[in-house]
């Protein structure tokens, strides 16, 4: 659930974590994961 987007969020803008990580696989080490079930947003 996404509280207090504003039109101005383009969600284009942001990247899957998971292609990024995988992408630099060499720099990175998982230990664990984190599922936000809300997120709040700023205006």
């Amino acid at each position: 659930m996404l509280i207090g987007g504003g039109l101005d969020e383009a969600p284009i803008a942001y990247k899957n974590i998971w292609d990024v990580m995988y992408a630099q696989q060499d720099l990175v080490e998982v230990v664990g994961t984190f599922q936000p079930k809300v997120v709040r947003m700023d205006k």
